[in-house]
């Protein structure tokens, strides 16, 4: 697989918009657990990684938010985190800390640099349904600026 992946990895150097590279490069990434790598292969990889972005989006709770001001964004995304945190709950009972995202937007409400800050939880599908959730959020137009975002993940008593 690792000579797979340096084989995709020259060819995408090449050319970076090669749809084909882009989604065998996404199925390498998830199939490593490289959740926000393997959509940003399968987003390039237009129609043809349109299923499998799909399916990793759902299974990762990746839903576009559309909401009228930060504090609705914040308690968006935050029920969807918190419910790929469930499901990661599964695997690592235990798994608890914050995520702390800072988002930069644009006058026209689109986010143009997503940062994770402080992740605690240290698990990729986490971070992962995190950042695109709020990769892919509205923000308010006509007030661009940078916006911090903290999430705090316990499991249940």
């Amino acid at each position: 697989m690792a000579g797979a992946e340096t084989a995709l990895r020259r060819s995408l150097t090449r050319d970076p918009k090669d749809v084909g590279a882009n989604v065998a490069m996404g199925r390498i990434l998830e199939g490593k657990k490289e959740y926000q790598a393997a959509i940003e292969s399968y987003r390039a990889g237009a129609d043809l990684g349109k299923g499998a972005r799909a399916a990793l989006e759902q299974k990762l709770n990746i839903e576009p938010i559309q909401k009228p001001d930060l504090a609705a964004i914040q308690k968006a995304a935050g029920a969807l985190i918190e419910k790929t945190y469930r499901a990661a709950l599964v695997e690592w009972p235990n798994i608890a800390g914050a995520l702390k995202i800072r988002v930069t937007a644009d006058a026209n409400g689109s986010a143009t640099l997503v940062e994770v800050l402080e992740d605690s939880i240290d698990d990729p599908a986490v971070r992962a349904c995190a950042y695109w959730n709020l990769r892919d959020a509205a923000y308010p137009p006509k007030k661009p600026g940078r916006f911090t975002f903290a999430f705090t993940l316990r499991p249940p008593r």
